[in-house]
């Protein structure tokens, strides 16, 4: 169980190092297969918590802390409106997906298209997120489809994602532990998947580094077209 527990957390940190999301994706339906849900959400937090110290180390020259503030704030209060509206947001998912599907579709065909990054635009962005966010939970790929729309920097984009996704995942993390969610891992398990999680961080800045900036936003839209076609997959199947 831990090897896969273990291979999951080194594959999920690369993928969240290079798209800005996807953990909770990779790891949530294998881990289901071995841990009790309340624990699968502690676990795959705790992960991605640590996947956003990660990118905030390697990308720290990177990070916008102008975008921070200016996209955090509208998107915390706004997924706390929109956490009011998820009772229609799984009926929603189908749409989501499509969303993602046609906006991932676009920048492949408009590569030159990008928001300019007003404190408007910013602000706009991140409620929207935010809302959507709390509506359907899935915060990491809304944030990146928002981000990627400014057309940013690889650093400034994984380095500014981390910083966001790390003051989510500080929340997330005290309300799971506040409800009684644990780890039934040793001691010496947790240090191999921290270390394991850093390892595939920092193999996912490799590999960011051997992608053109100009094929940058492509990479990322890849990754929402996959998980655009997965949520409709899953309301047909």
């Amino acid at each position: 169980m831990f090897l896969t527990i273990g291979i999951m957390c080194f594959i999920a940190s690369m993928i969240g190092t290079i798209s800005g999301f996807g953990i909770g994706t990779v790891m949530t339906p294998v881990l289901l297969y071995f841990l009790p849900y309340q624990q699968t959400l502690f676990l795959v937090g705790a992960i991605h918590w640590l996947n956003s110290i990660w990118k905030m180390v390697l990308f720290k020259k990177g990070i916008s802390w102008r975008l921070f503030v200016l996209y955090a704030i509208p998107g915390v209060l706004m997924s706390i409106a929109g956490a009011f509206l998820s009772g229609a947001g799984h009926a929603l998912l189908p749409l989501l997906g499509i969303f993602l599907i046609v906006y991932s579709s676009f920048i492949f065909f408009k590569p030159t298209f990008f928001l300019p990054q007003t404190n408007t635009t910013v602000i706009v962005g991140g409620g929207i997120a935010g809302l959507s966010a709390g509506m359907f939970g899935m915060r990491g790929a809304i944030r990146s489809m928002v981000l990627s729309a400014f057309d940013l920097p690889k650093a400034t984009y994984l380095g500014t994602t981390g910083a966001i996704s790390l003051l989510v995942d500080s929340a997330r993390l005290y309300v799971y532990w506040q409800q009684g969610a644990t780890l039934d891992l040793t001691y010496l398990m947790i240090l191999t998947l921290i270390i394991l999680s850093f390892v595939g961080a920092y193999c996912g800045r490799i590999l960011v580094h051997y992608i053109p900036q100009k094929q940058f936003r492509a990479v990322i839209g890849l990754f929402l077209l996959i998980m655009g076609i997965r949520l409709i997959a899953l309301a047909l199947f």
